[in-house]
Protein backbone atom coordinates (compact mmCIF):
# COMPACT_ATOMS: atom_id res chain seq x y z
CA UNK A 1 0.00 0.00 0.00
CA UNK A 2 2.77 2.42 0.94
CA UNK A 3 4.65 1.56 -2.26
CA UNK A 4 1.55 2.22 -4.38
CA UNK A 5 0.96 5.58 -2.67
CA UNK A 6 4.62 6.48 -3.09
CA UNK A 7 4.49 5.68 -6.83
CA UNK A 8 1.35 7.80 -7.28
CA UNK A 9 2.85 10.79 -5.42
CA UNK A 10 6.11 10.43 -7.34
CA UNK A 11 4.35 10.24 -10.71
CA UNK A 12 2.20 13.29 -9.88
CA UNK A 13 5.36 15.19 -8.96
CA UNK A 14 6.94 14.34 -12.32
CA UNK A 15 3.78 15.33 -14.16
CA UNK A 16 3.70 18.69 -12.39
CA UNK A 17 7.39 19.29 -13.13
CA UNK A 18 6.82 18.44 -16.77
CA UNK A 19 4.04 21.04 -17.05
CA UNK A 20 6.33 23.91 -16.05
CA UNK A 21 7.36 24.34 -19.68
CA UNK A 22 3.79 24.54 -20.99
CA UNK A 23 1.34 27.40 -20.82
CA UNK A 24 -2.38 27.21 -20.03
CA UNK A 25 -4.79 26.82 -22.94
CA UNK A 26 -6.21 30.34 -22.63
CA UNK A 27 -2.72 31.89 -22.98
CA UNK A 28 -0.95 32.45 -26.28
CA UNK A 29 1.86 29.94 -26.90
CA UNK A 30 5.37 31.42 -26.59
CA UNK A 31 6.03 31.47 -30.36
CA UNK A 32 2.79 33.31 -31.13
CA UNK A 33 3.22 35.67 -28.18
CA UNK A 34 6.71 36.50 -29.40
CA UNK A 35 5.33 37.29 -32.85
CA UNK A 36 2.58 39.50 -31.39
CA UNK A 37 5.08 41.31 -29.15
CA UNK A 38 7.36 41.89 -32.14
CA UNK A 39 4.54 43.46 -34.13
CA UNK A 40 3.49 45.54 -31.11
CA UNK A 41 7.05 46.84 -30.77
CA UNK A 42 7.12 47.73 -34.46
CA UNK A 43 3.75 49.47 -34.11
CA UNK A 44 5.14 51.46 -31.17
CA UNK A 45 8.14 52.44 -33.28
CA UNK A 46 5.83 53.65 -36.05
CA UNK A 47 3.77 55.63 -33.55
CA UNK A 48 6.82 57.36 -32.12
CA UNK A 49 8.46 58.06 -35.48
CA UNK A 50 5.43 59.22 -37.45
CA UNK A 51 2.09 59.47 -35.68
CA UNK A 52 3.18 61.34 -32.55
CA UNK A 53 4.98 63.93 -34.68
CA UNK A 54 1.86 64.65 -36.75
CA UNK A 55 -0.08 67.37 -34.98
CA UNK A 56 -3.19 66.83 -37.10
CA UNK A 57 -3.80 63.28 -35.78
CA UNK A 58 -5.51 62.20 -32.59
CA UNK A 59 -2.71 60.22 -30.98
CA UNK A 60 -4.92 58.08 -28.74
CA UNK A 61 -7.27 56.92 -31.49
CA UNK A 62 -4.36 56.34 -33.89
CA UNK A 63 -2.61 54.19 -31.26
CA UNK A 64 -5.73 52.16 -30.54
CA UNK A 65 -6.40 51.68 -34.24
CA UNK A 66 -2.84 50.49 -34.88
CA UNK A 67 -2.91 48.04 -31.97
CA UNK A 68 -6.29 46.71 -33.14
CA UNK A 69 -4.73 46.04 -36.55
CA UNK A 70 -1.94 44.04 -34.91
CA UNK A 71 -4.51 42.03 -32.95
CA UNK A 72 -6.53 41.41 -36.13
CA UNK A 73 -3.44 40.22 -38.01
CA UNK A 74 -2.78 37.62 -35.32
CA UNK A 75 -6.45 36.68 -34.83
CA UNK A 76 -6.63 37.69 -31.17
CA UNK A 77 -8.32 40.42 -29.17
CA UNK A 78 -7.16 42.86 -26.52
CA UNK A 79 -8.32 40.67 -23.63
CA UNK A 80 -6.46 37.59 -24.92
CA UNK A 81 -3.28 39.64 -25.36
CA UNK A 82 -3.63 41.23 -21.91
CA UNK A 83 -4.23 37.88 -20.21
CA UNK A 84 -1.29 36.31 -22.03
CA UNK A 85 1.00 39.23 -21.24
CA UNK A 86 0.04 39.09 -17.56
CA UNK A 87 0.80 35.36 -17.53
CA UNK A 88 4.24 35.89 -19.06
CA UNK A 89 4.96 38.75 -16.65
CA UNK A 90 4.14 36.38 -13.78
CA UNK A 91 6.52 33.79 -15.31
CA UNK A 92 9.71 35.78 -15.99
CA UNK A 93 11.64 32.76 -17.27
CA UNK A 94 9.34 32.57 -20.32
CA UNK A 95 9.33 36.34 -20.81
CA UNK A 96 13.12 36.59 -20.61
CA UNK A 97 13.58 34.00 -23.36
CA UNK A 98 11.07 35.85 -25.58
CA UNK A 99 12.59 39.27 -24.98
CA UNK A 100 16.13 38.00 -25.53
CA UNK A 101 15.05 36.52 -28.86
CA UNK A 102 13.27 39.74 -29.84
CA UNK A 103 16.29 41.87 -29.02
CA UNK A 104 18.32 39.96 -31.61
CA UNK A 105 15.87 40.63 -34.46
CA UNK A 106 16.46 43.61 -36.75
CA UNK A 107 13.85 46.32 -36.39
CA UNK A 108 13.75 46.96 -40.12
CA UNK A 109 13.61 44.10 -42.63
CA UNK A 110 16.52 45.41 -44.70
CA UNK A 111 18.79 46.27 -41.77
CA UNK A 112 20.40 42.83 -41.92
CA UNK A 113 21.72 43.50 -45.40
CA UNK A 114 24.81 45.59 -45.73
CA UNK A 115 25.08 47.66 -48.83
CA UNK A 116 28.51 48.83 -49.86
CA UNK A 117 28.31 52.21 -51.50
CA UNK A 118 31.02 53.43 -53.81
CA UNK A 119 33.14 56.29 -52.52
CA UNK A 120 32.50 59.05 -55.02
CA UNK A 121 34.11 61.86 -53.06
CA UNK A 122 37.54 61.33 -54.63
CA UNK A 123 36.53 60.18 -58.08
CA UNK A 124 36.44 62.62 -60.96
CA UNK A 125 33.42 62.34 -63.16
CA UNK A 126 33.71 63.70 -66.69
CA UNK A 127 30.99 66.23 -67.43
CA UNK A 128 28.46 65.16 -70.02
CA UNK A 129 28.18 67.43 -73.08
CA UNK A 130 25.00 69.42 -73.30
CA UNK A 131 23.33 69.18 -76.67
CA UNK A 132 20.85 71.90 -77.47
CA UNK A 133 18.29 72.10 -80.23
CA UNK A 134 20.62 74.18 -82.48
CA UNK A 135 22.82 71.11 -82.83
CA UNK A 136 19.94 69.03 -84.15
CA UNK A 137 18.79 71.85 -86.45
CA UNK A 138 22.24 72.14 -88.07
CA UNK A 139 22.40 68.38 -88.50
CA UNK A 140 18.95 68.34 -90.12
CA UNK A 141 19.89 71.22 -92.46
CA UNK A 142 23.02 69.37 -93.58
CA UNK A 143 20.99 66.28 -94.40
CA UNK A 144 18.42 68.24 -96.37
CA UNK A 145 20.99 70.37 -98.18
CA UNK A 146 22.50 67.21 -99.69
CA UNK A 147 19.11 66.18 -101.05
CA UNK A 148 18.26 69.68 -102.32
CA UNK A 149 15.25 70.20 -100.07
CA UNK A 150 14.94 73.64 -98.46
CA UNK A 151 13.48 74.16 -95.06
Amino acid sequence: MKTGLFVIVLSLTFIQCGNKNSVPGDVLPPEKMQSVLWDMMRADRFLVDFVLKDTSLNKTSASIQLYQQVFAIHGIDKEKFKKSFEYYEAHPAFLKVMMDSLSKLPLLPDSTKTVKLADTTHQRVAPQPVIDSAFFRKKKQKRHSKTGVTL
